[in-house]
């Protein structure tokens, strides 16, 4: 865009979607960042999912390189150890212009009735707000609040798990069993059954929830974020060549920085294994 001396404000919204494509597959996602940041309400009234986009690219700016990933998934499963790494006034700042752009687009979702994209939308609010240091108590009265009803106690469940040390899983545990024994799992729950086991202490039941739906993982989920975790399970597992065949069959799907990421996790898993055998 340098090259040929073309604005931001300049394109249309096919024009910044091919641009947004092309930067999204590379690991440095800051300079759409700054294109973004410069779109008119015009552009980002003709095209909401901009709006989108800049909130999660605000997120990962504040993250280290190889925890941004996890700021580009609809489902954020795990954010226990996804931490900042900026200041606190940076953090804050970023996350209050996330927040505001979200704020602007979950209404205009509702309005035209995509339900599903607005509830992806309020997700990353609620993360944003919990990371955010200055914000970070009154968002966590919030999520108690969130965690007491059932209609959104299984969308904020990762969270409960991240920021509330005083959270209790159980009824959540118990309602996930009825609702599997009743008539199997719709796609909240079953992503509130892999948040659950993600917290627990047996990767193994991680990679057989995962085996056991794996259609519907593939048809809901983000299919990297999927073989991330099972990657990992069955590595903590000490299922080597499983983790070591899920990788091999999705490295195009990552950067270089979380494949790294990935062969640690299964190398670890490897040493881990040895000295269970000696």
């Amino acid at each position: 865009m340098d090259q040929v001396d073309v604005l931001p404000h300049d394109l249309n919204s096919t024009g910044l979607h091919s641009i947004a494509t092309s930067y999204l597959t590379e690991e440095d996602a800051e300079p759409l960042r700054a294109i973004l940041s410069g779109l008119s309400d015009i552009q980002l009234l003709a095209a909401p999912y901009f709006f989108l986009l800049r909130a999660m690219l605000l997120l990962a700016s504040v993250l280290a390189v190889p925890d941004r990933f996890f700021a580009f998934q609809a489902v954020p499963l795990d954010v226990r150890n996804i931490k900042p790494v900026l200041s606190d006034q940076d953090v804050a700042d970023r996350m209050s212009l996330a927040v505001s752009d979200l704020s602007r687009l979950i209404p205009i979702l509702n309005e035209l009735g995509l339900s599903d994209a607005a509830l992806i939308a309020e997700r990353f609010h609620v993360w944003c707000d919990l990371v955010n240091p200055y914000r970070r108590n009154a968002a966590l009265i919030q999520l108690r609040r969130d965690m007491a009803d059932p209609a959104t106690a299984l969308l904020r469940v990762q969270f409960a798990f991240a920021f509330d040390p005083h959270f209790e899983k159980s009824p959540v545990e118990q309602y996930i069993r009825s609702r599997e024994t009743v008539g199997g799992l719709n796609e909240t729950e079953l992503s509130a059954a892999l948040v659950l086991r993600l917290h627990g202490d047996n990767p193994k039941d991680i990679a057989e929830l995962i085996a056991k739906h794996r259609g519907k993982f593939a048809q809901w989920f983000d299919p990297r974020a999927i073989a991330s975790i099972e990657i990992q399970a069955l590595a903590k597992a000490g299922e080597i060549t499983s983790a070591q065949e899920v990788l091999s069959a999705n490295t195009d799907s990552f950067g270089p920085a979380h494949i790294s990421a990935l062969e640690a996790e299964i190398q670890q898993g490897l040493i881990n294994l040895e000295r269970l055998v000696k």
